[in-house]
């Protein structure tokens, strides 16, 4: 008996007021703990997104060179030593990229009865014309011209490719010609016979061949329009 009632002296019984306060606290601890998991299951799975999509095509552009065939202003299968002929020709861009382009050129002996080499005996010059103004006595000068087969103006053509304007091989050549996209350039062919040539070259005949060599331009970043509205 003695050792209950110090026991209850010690550790007095909890007044029902304070029973019922310690339930309440309990049970709000608890609300507070469901109430933070709730909160913590809202972030990690309700969160608000969005999200884009864009797309666009790439397409690669063209480099194309056109023109029409060289027809020259007087008959060639009759010429007389001292004359020249003259042929227009219309270098157009058709594509969709700015280029440069540069020209050669090869001569071909052909048949006849005579025993001359005639490619020996002609010169080939080629000069920047307006339209319709390729003649004869527009050409008799250096105006214009862009380019002949002898730096000394000498007769002789050569009979394998050999760059005459520019240089297909040659990208940094200050002579290659610029074209952007749609526009065209005309161009005045210059042919002479030398005046000299003997009874050797009569009834001889060469076939000329011009090749026309374009290349895109390397990409500008600060020209981005490949089509070339500016540039070189």
């Amino acid at each position: 008996m003695m050792d209950d009632l110090l026991e209850e002296m010690v550790n007095p019984a909890p007044a029902q007021a304070d029973r019922a306060r310690r339930r309440r606290l309990w049970a709000t601890v608890t609300i507070v703990g469901l109430a933070a998991v709730g909160v913590t299951s809202l972030t990690t799975s309700a969160l608000f997104t969005d999200n884009e999509t864009t797309s666009d095509a790439i397409k690669t552009g063209s480099v194309n060179l056109t023109m029409d065939a060289v027809s020259f202003s007087v008959p060639v299968d009759n010429m007389l030593p001292g004359a020249s002929i003259v042929a227009p020709i219309e270098v157009r861009n058709a594509g969709s990229l700015r280029y440069q382009y540069a020209i050669s050129y090869e001569a071909e002996n052909g048949a006849g009865n005579g025993t001359g080499a005639l490619t020996d005996r002609l010169r080939l010059a080629i000069f920047t014309r307006t339209a319709g103004n390729c003649t004869l006595d527009g050409t008799t000068s250096a105006t214009g011209r862009i380019g002949r087969s002898s730096s000394t103006n000498a007769f002789g053509l050569a009979t394998s490719l050999t760059p005459i304007v520019g240089d297909p091989a040659d990208y940094a050549n200050a002579e290659n010609r610029f074209l952007s996209a749609t526009e065209s350039e005309d161009l005045c062919v210059r042919i002479d016979f030398d005046v000299d040539a003997d009874n050797t070259y009569q009834d001889t005949s060469a076939t000329l061949t011009l090749k026309f060599d374009a290349r895109q331009l390397d990409f500008d970043p600060s020209q981005p329009d490949e089509s070339g509205v500016t540039g070189p």
